[in-house]
């Protein structure tokens, strides 16, 4: 994994906006799709994903339990985030 070193903020709507270097090694153009993540205690975390992906999210959760020690997120706060948010209506992964 690459790590930029650049400090990134929100603006006053609570927007991002993702390096222009990011976006092109990612292949990020207008309207590119991302999982959004609340990591219990951690942070965000955006996962883009392809128009093919929108229907399952068990491929994602498993790419980020595999990958989380190499983010640096701690793996039970993973657990209590999928447990807060799994089985849930309203408010489950797609929709945080």
């Amino acid at each position: 994994m690459k790590k930029y070193a650049r400090k990134i903020s929100c603006d006053s709507r609570g927007q991002l906006v993702i390096p222009k270097e990011v976006r092109k090694e990612l292949l990020i153009d207008e309207g590119t799709g991302f999982w959004v993540f609340l990591v219990e205690g951690e942070g965000i975390l955006l996962k883009r994903i392809d128009d093919e992906q929108l229907d399952s999210e068990e491929p994602i959760i498993k790419e980020i339990i595999e990958k989380s020690s190499k983010l640096g997120i701690e793996k039970k706060n993973i657990d209590i985030t999928i447990k807060t948010y799994s089985g849930k209506e309203k408010g489950g992964f797609r929709e945080i």
